[in-house]
């Protein structure tokens, strides 16, 4: 503080009437100074106990009062006066305007002021007692009004007077609380203490409280020396900015007497440094980094989007980079907000939606198709949304809440075109299909017939350019590719067989086996296309006919088998060509057998025996004979007969009886002969 020059002025103003006073040019000053962060302020306060004293050679003051920046200085008050007396209340550069009883030890409150280096000789300012309160505090202030140019006086809050000084700051000056003894003659007075408390300034538009200062025990202006200042000052039970000045208090010089420092706290879910305690109205930067990364691989993070201030002198506002005034203290909650990086892919088609998110928001994903044809015959088809180990309806767009990072995927499937036709009827079963899966092609009918001697028949299925051996009506294949399927019919006609025995007549035949198949019927359709049908075999009473006969088929055929088959007969005669009914016992060449006679004829005739075999024997009248046939040889027996055995003892007997005539003929001519012989 350069200097305090109330109490020159003062002492003039009241020397009319302070009839003890001695002039002996002392000042002595008591009180607190701000802090350096009080400088190029636009005015200053404080409050000051108002209370009667007994001064009795001089007068008391209790003010507080600043230079400004040009050297002029203002000061603002209350004064104790130790007489009773008249003197002028208000007065200018132009003059006083009037007079004040002032009464002995009673308070009065009082403005006063000096121009830039015009130190002067006379009293600028007012003295006046309707808006003090005595016996309780009072709030004395002065400070710059812009609007006129003006320093203006304040005594509880009443604008008591104002004056242009021509500076509208401090500078580099600061101000003071002080109480002083005026013009004293003497350092025995007592000085009864007074309480100060709250002291500020105005800066920056606001009201701030002086958070450090420093303990004053000096002179003023112009002051003798020689005596020691015994009025002393100190803080009040260690209040802040509470302090009382007096007789009989300490007389440190330059002491702090409080130091007011505020707390930065930065409140942040996440790491920002600079909370601590700075000194009162100290300016601090906070500086942070707008993106923190929460994880390694850069998925997620926090932007810090502002910060939201409490206290005067925070900030709140969407600047990361900040600074405050510690003004008082102060909080700083940081804003942050939470991102989290969708990523959405596709194998086809193109996606959109990825990027930054933030937390809880909704991520709109978005495809441009769900269908991709990427061949005539072969496409790629949207099968779900696959995130978080989940999979999700197909669909264009999708909505995600991001609650984490997202890795969201299109997966898609393939399908392959099955084109089935058919020349006859109707296929079904053409379409596309999921690759790997299996489709069910159906003709509706595997024979179509043109008339009874001609149709098609399904004679297997074609599938890409290959035969497959199938000619079921329903053909199952596995969709591995593009499928092109045809069911493939021939042309049949209609081919009927009959076998002839070795006289050309036609015989049964159980079945013919025709290029390995067994024909049952003796008639089937035969494929057209030039195929060679092979008569392997027919199968007759049991007998398989080897037969090698080939035929082609180009039209309805009629196919005739000769096979060996003969009449067996068997014929029996008696020695006289007459007819036996002989019996016959025959087995076969496929191993039956058969008991039979020949009948009154003496013949039997067995039609259409395989190979003409037969064995067996044929018997008549105890007479037996070993039959043997093949190749339809006819086999003929003689037996003796009845007739012919009676016929032979007839014979026999007649020859008996000849014999015995002949003999006895014979014998009655040799008699006559002997007779006739011996007549002679």
């Amino acid at each position: 503080m350069k200097r305090f020059n109330f109490i020159a002025l003062v002492a003039l103003c009241v020397a009319s009437f302070a009839v003890h006073q001695s002039f002996s040019q002392y000042w002595f000053q008591s009180g607190a100074i701000a802090g350096s962060a009080a400088n190029f302020n636009n005015g200053a306060s404080i409050s000051i106990y108002a209370q009667a004293q007994s001064p009795q050679y001089s007068s008391y003051a209790f003010w507080v009062g600043e230079h400004l920046a040009n050297s002029a200085f203002l000061q603002i008050g209350y004064m104790v006066l130790n007489e009773t007396g008249l003197t002028y209340d208000n007065c200018t550069s132009s003059g006083c305007s009037s007079s004040i009883t002032l009464q002995k030890g009673t308070p009065y409150w009082f403005f006063e002021y000096f121009y830039a280096n015009a130190p002067g000789s006379s009293f600028l300012g007012r003295i006046g007692s309707s808006h003090l309160l005595n016996g309780s505090f009072n709030n004395f202030s002065f400070n710059y009004s812009p609007a006129d140019s003006k320093w203006h006086f304040y005594v509880n809050n009443n604008n008591v007077g104002g004056v242009n000084l021509g500076s509208s700051n401090s500078g580099s000056n600061i101000p003071a609380g002080l109480a002083e003894y005026a013009n004293a003659s003497t350092n025995t007075q007592y000085m009864t203490p007074v309480k100060f408390k709250n002291m500020k300034f105005y800066k920056n538009n606001m009201w701030n409280f002086v958070t450090k200062a420093y303990s004053v025990i000096s002179y003023g202006y112009g002051s003798e020396t020689a005596l020691s200042n015994p009025y002393g000052v100190q803080e009040i039970s260690n209040k802040l900015n509470d302090f009382i000045v007096g007789s009989g208090l300490s007389l440190a010089q330059n002491n702090v007497l409080w130091n007011v420092g505020y707390s930065l706290s930065i409140i942040s879910k996440y790491p920002i440094n600079g909370s601590g305690n700075y000194s009162a109205y100290s300016s601090v930067a906070i500086v942070s980094n707008k993106t923190l990364y929460l994880n390694q691989n850069r998925t997620a993070r926090a932007i810090l989007e502002g910060y939201a201030g409490e206290g005067y002198g925070s900030y709140t506002g969407n600047d990361t980079n900040i600074t405050v005034q510690m003004y008082n203290n102060i909080k700083e909650y940081a804003i942050w907000q939470v991102q989290y990086l969708v990523n959405a892919s596709s194998e086809y088609g193109n996606v959109s939606g990825s990027g930054w998110y933030n937390a809880n928001s909704t991520a709109s994903i978005a495809l441009n198709k769900s269908l991709i044809q990427l061949t005539k015959p072969e496409r790629a088809v949207l099968s779900n949304w696959e995130y978080d180990s989940k999979s999700f309806s197909p669909s264009l767009h999708l909505s995600v809440k991001v609650n984490s990072p997202k890795n969201i995927t299109a997966t898609w499937h393939v399908q392959y075109l099955v084109n089935a036709t058919s020349q006859y009827g109707n296929v079904s079963g053409s379409g596309w299909y999921d690759a790997n899966s299996t489709a069910n092609i159906s003709v509706s009918g595997t024979v179509f017939y043109q008339n009874s001697t001609s149709r098609h028949v399904l004679n297997s299925w074609e599938v890409n350019n290959k035969i497959l051996n199938y000619s079921s009506r329903t053909l199952r294949i596995n969709v591995d590719s593009p499928k092109a399927v045809s069911a493939v019919f021939s042309q049949q006609f209609f081919v009927s067989f009959e076998a002839k025995n070795a006289y050309d007549n036609r015989i049964n035949a159980a079945y013919f086996y025709i290029n390995g198949s067994k024909i049952l019927s003796g008639e089937f359709f035969a494929e057209s296309y030039n195929k060679a049908y092979n008569v392997i075999s027919v199968y007759y009473k049991n007998v398989t006919f080897p037969v090698n006969s080939s035929f082609n088929v180009t039209g309805p055929k009629s196919v005739s088998i000769a096979l060996p088959v003969y009449n067996v007969t068997l014929s029996a005669k008696g020695v006289f060509n007459t007819a036996v009914n002989a019996s016959a016992e025959i087995t076969f060449k496929n191993g039956t057998t058969s008991d039979m006679y020949l009948g009154a004829n003496g013949i039997k005739t067995i039609p259409n025996v395989p190979y003409g075999f037969s064995t067996g024997t044929i018997k008549y009248f105890g007479y037996s004979y070993r039959i043997s046939t093949a190749n339809g040889q006819e086999a003929k027996f003689t037996f003796i007969s009845p007739l012919f055995v009676l016929f032979i003892a007839l014979v026999i007997f007649l020859g008996i009886i000849l014999y015995e005539v002949r003999k006895h003929f014979l014998i009655k001519s040799e008699d006559r002969m002997i007779d006739d012989i011996i007549k002679k």
